[in-house]
């Protein structure tokens, strides 16, 4: 839902944020009429929406494969080509538990940021782990503190993001 936002309803959103959600791959070919700045935190054991993208583990109420989503990566470089960021790696910080890829100087100044959880499964950094879900999570960081934190300074009108 936030990369449809992002892409849809880029007038009414300068950032999104999403905590294990690749871009659908329906989107992929759209073009954002603005730029919008992205969170992207995934974990590489996600066993629900896998970091390598695909199909969801889960399936539909007649057994269907749900919707396709792009990688991390993927996702990440649609977001850096619709922000017109510049090309290049980016700022790298990495810790035991994570590693964070910042890549800055997008179009008004719109940033996209990759937050990869090592082994961590498709749950929210910060808190536990939902009853019977065998998936590790991170206290590391809190995602809702870390979006909070990523949005503030980035909530830019739409007018200068006008792509």
């Amino acid at each position: 839902m936030a990369h449809r936002m992002g892409v849809e309803a880029g007038d009414q959103v300068a950032v999104l944020a999403a905590v294990a959600g690749g871009l659908p791959a329906s989107l992929s070919e759209l073009k954002p009429g603005y730029a919008v700045s992205a969170l992207l935190i995934h974990g590489t054991a996600d066993a629900v929406s896998p970091i390598e993208g695909g199909f969801s583990r889960h399936r539909g109420p007649n057994g269907e494969l749900r919707g396709r989503t792009l990688s991390l990566a993927e996702t990440a470089e649609f977001w850096r080509a619709a922000d017109r960021c510049p090309p290049g790696p980016g700022e790298t910080r990495a810790t035991e538990f994570s590693r964070r890829v910042i890549v800055t100087g997008g179009a008004a100044g719109t940033q996209v940021v990759t937050w990869t959880v090592t082994g961590g499964g498709h749950t929210w950094p910060g808190s536990e782990p939902y009853p019977r879900m065998e998936q590790v999570t991170t206290q590391e960081f809190d995602a809702a503190e870390e979006i909070c934190r990523f949005t503030r300074p980035l909530l830019a009108p739409a007018a200068g993001r006008r792509l």
